[in-house]
């Protein structure tokens, strides 16, 4: 939306999104990843057999034990908020000018990386 506070052109933009999709959790227990990811490369820790299994239990307990299905997520969402605002411009040149800009954004931060944004700045 272009506001003109000052008679300088400026903007703002308000946003939602919202998703049901069923997604991969960024909160996982890291040792059934690395068990999940182990097993299709190296088929015998699914069924050791009795000699890898004591070599196994003895040295790497962890691998032993049973993956669990990845963690997922069944809805996310995330909330921005963005403005630009010139502070001079040349006069009969909307075009150019020096300004300000901020934008924020948040989100659940389960399946989304970012859980908090912020940029703030000047240009010209």
């Amino acid at each position: 939306m272009a506001i003109t506070p000052f008679g300088l052109v400026g903007h703002q933009h308000l946003g939602f999104m919202w998703s049901d999709e069923q997604r991969l959790s960024l909160i996982q227990y890291p040792s059934n990843i690395g068990r999940l990811l182990l097993q299709p490369r190296f088929p015998a820790l699914v069924d050791p057999g009795p000699v890898l299994e004591r070599i196994l239990r003895r040295r790497f307990p962890g691998l032993l034990q049973p993956t669990q299905p990845p963690n997922t997520e069944s809805t996310t969402w995330a909330v921005f908020y963005g403005f630009d605002q010139y502070l001079w411009q040349p006069a009969g040149d909307a075009e150019r000018g020096v300004g300000v800009f901020f934008s924020f954004g948040a989100s659940d931060g389960d399946a989304n990386p970012v859980r908090y944004s912020y940029t703030l700045g000047i240009g010209g």
